[in-house]
């Protein structure tokens, strides 16, 4: 049917079209407008900008490296606190909102407004950690947007500074990175927690590449806790990566000092005790609630003769993975729930052993590489993973959480039997499958949602961003205030 000389059809079809154009027209437009506007902020407020850089970068470079971050947020705004290892008393406070960045230090304030009515900072101030040339640095990204059809970055200021031993306090959030000493957390408020625990990796042959030591194991879990309880954070260490006689901290197992060119040590278990003290200590050990293997040390010796750590376990620690055939034989178990690993195959090179290192793994202790051609040690954990008595990967360390199925707890703080079940019987791994008495720590402290995760499974990033295959290098641990 014709109307004025068009169909009905016709007549949809170039209003479309000329809306199209339209659209079209208005998006390009205003891309120029908006390109126009932003170089319009940048040459406006470029000394606003340049004063904030030299400000924050003047107060870096005086005080040195960074040690502690606090991190404190609401819907209108992100503090950032920033203190040093050499000056405790110094501190730099950042406020950034959407209309201002405010700094405050040694009692002196910077206000830097925002001076284009559609131009906004970036709340969330982002920062990252980076190594170079055997320093790390921390760096935090001050960003601007514009707003439009399209809210794009116009501006990214860089701030940096060195860092050593980096411990992050977020609001609610406790981080503990590896110290290589002991750790204290006391309850704030009464409430439950989260509780995450990363292991460390066994140490590496060469790097992180080639030969590499078993990844660290990751538990998790909600507990209730009382305010002013304190506990005890251990974090596990990753040993270095080249030769050493000296496990990663907080179990790892060490190697023979006969000749160490070849193995390498376990890696540290991360855990949480209610009781302080070395990290040896036998009623510490006792008393912890929540434990991530550490994964066992890698070997090499030459084409023939290679393997990589075997990555801490959940309830298991777990063997040596992608051994060369002639290694394949000599690696040493994971440790388990009841009892620490055993080295495969010890009395083949009995000529080869040195005797003064014992190669079995025990409650929080990996066995050592026994061989005098460079066995491996195993990872620590709630019970560390056997060293090997010849040329192979050492086996990982198992995990525990009080509360989850499958775990056995020791009787009590002096005795570190099993406990005994529902029935009165002795808990073996066997019951503990079916009976969750065994799993329950002699403190009454349990854990609900318990996660376990082995080092060759996914677990979440120490950020919490992402995931990812087991945990590489040092452990971590983390706190989170989840309300009352």
């Amino acid at each position: 049917m014709k109307r004025n000389g068009f169909t009905l059809l016709e007549l949809l079809i170039g209003i479309s079209l000329i809306s199209i154009v339209m659209i079209f027209l208005f998006r390009l437009l205003n891309d120029i407008q908006h390109e126009a506007l932003s170089n319009t902020y940048i040459v406006a407020n470029q000394t606003n900008r340049n004063e904030m850089i030299n400000v924050l970068d003047t107060i870096l470079y005086e005080n040195g490296d960074v040690c502690n971050l606090y991190i404190g947020a609401s819907a209108t705004n992100r503090l950032y606190k920033i203190g040093f290892c050499n000056n405790a008393n110094n501190e730099i406070s950042i406020t950034i909102s959407k209309r201002a960045v405010k700094i405050e230090y040694n009692s002196i304030k910077y206000n830097y407004e925002m001076r284009d009515s559609n131009g906004y900072y970036e709340i969330a101030l982002p920062y990252t950690i980076s190594s170079f040339n055997g320093k790390k640095y921390i760096r935090f990204n001050i960003v601007t947007h514009k707003k439009g059809l399209r809210e794009t970055i116009i501006d990214d200021i860089e701030i940096m500074g060195t860092v050593q031993n980096l411990k992050v306090k977020k609001e609610n959030v406790d981080e503990f990175a590896y110290t290589g000493a002991e750790q204290e957390f006391v309850v704030p408020k009464t409430g439950r927690y989260k509780i995450e625990l990363w292991g460390a990796q066994g140490g590496n042959y060469n790097d992180s590449t080639t030969y590499i030591g078993g990844y660290g194991a990751y538990t998790s879990g909600t507990i209730q806790l009382t305010k002013d309880d304190i506990l005890y954070l251990y974090v596990g260490g990753q040993p270095s990566n080249s030769s050493t006689s000296v496990g990663g901290y907080n179990g790892g197992g060490i190697c023979s000092t006969q000749k160490d060119t070849d193995g390498r040590t376990g890696g540290g278990a991360t855990d949480i005790r209610l009781l302080n003290g070395n990290w040896d200590n036998a009623e510490s050990l006792a008393s912890r609630i929540m434990v991530a293997g550490g994964g066992g040390g890698a070997s090499y010796e030459s084409g023939s003769w290679y393997s990589n750590g075997g990555t801490a376990g959940g309830l298991h620690g777990l063997i040596a993975s992608d051994m060369s055939s002639n290694a394949s034989t000599y690696f040493g178990t994971g440790g388990t729930q009841v009892a620490g690993g055993t080295p495969n195959a010890i009395t083949a090179y009995a000529d080869k052993i040195d005797s003064s290192v014992d190669p079995n793994g025990s409650f929080g202790q990996g066995g050592g590489g026994s061989s005098k051609d460079g066995g491996a040690g195993g990872g620590g954990g709630y019970y560390g993973g056997a060293g090997t008595a010849y040329l192979s990967g050492g086996g990982g360390g198992s995990s525990y959480i009080s509360g989850y199925t499958g775990c056995v707890a020791v009787t009590s703080v002096t005795n570190t039997t099993p406990r005994n079940d529902s029935d009165g019987e002795e808990c073996t791994e066997e019951s503990a499958q079916f009976d969750s008495v065994c799993s329950e720590h002699y403190s009454g402290k349990i854990f609900t949602n318990a996660v376990m995760k082995a080092g060759n499974e996914l677990m979440p990033t120490v950020d919490g961003e992402s995931t990812m295959i087991g945990n590489e290098g040092n452990g971590f641990a983390k706190i989170t205030y989840l309300g009352t």
